[in-house]
């Protein structure tokens, strides 16, 4: 075995090999990955809860390693969590504001028809 660098020592590296029998070694399982989602989402026109049973993030995911995409391609799934919370969000303030608008209306008619017998 070769001798670690002295610079290297101690440090938590991860190897992750490059050429071209390490790229088809990964690519072996991109078909089984299409086919899988595309045999869910077929599935999914009769029955659609069965999306409930493939993570899809994660299918994104793991195509994007065997295909070689950059990693900063591929957003976090911290940076999505947050993404989907603040459209949830959004999503939440919007239908408040729906909501309130029958009420708002409501209150309106309410003011109107006291200014009429007021000013009768």
């Amino acid at each position: 075995p070769e001798e670690i660098p002295q610079e290297l020592e101690g440090q938590n590296l991860k190897i992750e090999y490059i050429g071209p029998l390490a790229q088809a070694q990964k690519s072996v399982g991109l078909q089984a990955v299409e086919r899988v989602v595309n045999f869910t989402s077929s599935l999914a026109q009769v029955k659609p809860d069965v999306l409930d049973k493939v993570d899809l993030d994660q299918a994104v995911d793991e195509y994007a390693l065997r295909v070689g995409v950059p990693s900063r391609v591929v957003r976090s799934d911290e940076d999505v969590a947050r993404i989907r919370r603040e459209r949830q969000e959004q999503q939440q303030a919007t239908q408040l504001l729906q909501d309130a608008q029958p009420l708002t209306q409501a209150y309106r008619n309410l003011q109107e028809a006291a200014q009429d017998r007021a000013d009768r």
